[in-house]
């Protein structure tokens, strides 16, 4: 992937919070005021992004699960269920039982299963991810792109500290037990979707044609970025955050 340009580090604070849950620290960080969005904090740190104009309205919380981020690793036994118990030992702590659930490219998968039989989660925001479609294909592209990673010991070392590789695989091998679209079609809450029209991610996963076709078949609203590539989207974050505003204030208003 070509190298980008990046954003200069967020102008509101930044400091990293610890939380412990079941012996172990985990980080959160929490901006802004008003009603909660909640963020897994997984595979890339979102407190370099301009997320200005959700924290203007909204009380942001990015939490890092076990094996995520400043989070802690542990040794063996990761499971998908504790991404989203984790998540909300952290919500729980800073006060917010309910919350918009918002999350892009691995966290984009992760936002909407958080919204599954929990009445906790008013809304999801799934960026970045063929979320509507089949995701037959991810696991054999993650297995792929670790092992290709692992031959460079300097880019295994670099992608190790931002995560543990088995803590991701071990939710791509839960995704991979869904069938097509199950992600959405189990959310009893709205879901908007959006991703980049020039996804190289999306095009080899699902092909984004299809994948515009499987999300409008579900009357799913949802927003194609002209021009943006995968990584170019997360950048421009800000520029999803302002087109899907007017559809999250009226799911779940600021106050």
């Amino acid at each position: 992937m070509a190298a980008r340009r990046r954003r200069a580090p967020c102008e509101y604070p930044c400091g990293v919070s610890v939380l412990e849950v079941d012996g172990l620290t985990l980080s959160y960080e929490v901006y802004g005021a008003g009603p909660a969005i909640g963020i897994p904090w997984c595979n890339f740190a979102w407190h370099a992004l301009d997320l200005g104009l959700l924290t203007a309205a909204y009380t942001v919380v990015v939490a890092s699960p076990r094996g995520f981020g400043n989070s802690e690793r542990v040794g063996s036994g990761y499971d998908a269920s504790t991404i989203r118990t984790d998540l909300e030992a952290v919500l729980d702590h800073v006060g917010i039982e309910q919350y918009v659930a918002f999350g892009y490219s691995m966290t984009g998968s992760v936002a909407p299963w958080l919204a599954h039989d929990n009445p906790r989660v008013r809304a999801v925001v799934s960026g970045g991810f063929p979320t509507a479609s089949s995701y037959g294909g991810v696991l054999p592209y993650i297995t792929a792109n670790l092992a290709e990673t692992q031959q460079d010991p300097v880019r295994w070392a670099e992608m190790s500290r931002k995560f543990d590789p088995d803590a991701l695989l071990a939710w791509y091998r839960h995704l991979d037990s869904l069938r097509p679209g199950e992600l959405v079609d189990r959310l009893d809450c709205p879901i908007y979707c959006f991703w980049g029209g020039a996804d190289e991610v999306i095009e080899e996963l699902v092909g984004l044609k299809a994948l515009v076709t499987d999300t409008a078949s579900r009357d799913i609203p949802f927003v194609v970025h002209a021009g943006r590539d995968h990584e170019g989207m997360l950048l421009d974050i800000d520029v999803a955050a302002r087109t899907l505003l007017p559809w999250l204030r009226d799911v779940w208003p600021p106050r």
